[in-house]
C-alpha cells in the first residue's frame, strides 16, 4: 500500500503541466496593417490576455530583423522605439487582447492527460479500499 501511495504522489508531483509561476515578460509588438507599435504582456499564473489579431511579437532575444516595405531594422542594434520611428509607425503603449481565463493554473492542470490517469488510479485505489472495508464490516457485524 505504501508503494502505491508513493507512486501516486510521485506522479502528481512530476506530471503537472506548464504553469506560469511568475508574470510573463513584456514584449514588443507591431501591427503592420495599422502601422502601430506597442508593448504586450501575456499574463501570469492567475490569468492572461490573448494577443490581438494582426499583432506580431518581436523580441531582441530572437535577433530578428524587421522588414516593412523598403525599410529594415535590426533589433540587435536598435531599440523597438527607434525601429517604430524609422518606419513611421505610431506608439500606442499597452496592447491587450481579450482576457483568457484558460490561463488559470487549474485549467492547465486538468488539461494534462497524466493528471487524469493519476486521478483514475486514485479512484481505483479508493474503490478497492472501500470494497475491503465494506467486506470486513459485513463479516464482522453479520
Amino acid at each position: 500500500m505504501r508503494k502505491i501511495l508513493f507512486l501516486i504522489i510521485t506522479l502528481i508531483v512530476f506530471s503537472t503541466s506548464v504553469v506560469y509561476a511568475a508574470p510573463a515578460m513584456i514584449v514588443d509588438v507591431i501591427n503592420h496593417e495599422t502601422k502601430e507599435c506597442g508593448s504586450y504582456w501575456a499574463g501570469d499564473e492567475w490569468g492572461g490576455h490573448d494577443l490581438p489579431e494582426n499583432w506580431v511579437v518581436y523580441s531582441w532575444e530572437s535577433e530578428e530583423i524587421i522588414k516593412t516595405g523598403n525599410e529594415t531594422c535590426d533589433l540587435t542594434q536598435y531599440d523597438m522605439n527607434v525601429c517604430c520611428d524609422k518606419f513611421g509607425y505610431t506608439q500606442v503603449g499597452d496592447v491587450r487582447g481579450d482576457y483568457n481565463p484558460s490561463h488559470l493554473w487549474w485549467e492547465q492542470l486538468l488539461s494534462d492527460p497524466i493528471i487524469w490517469l493519476v486521478l483514475a488510479a486514485l479512484a481505483i485505489v479508493l474503490f478497492v479500499i472501500l470494497f475491503f472495508i465494506v467486506k470486513y464490516l459485513k463479516r464482522r457485524f453479520v
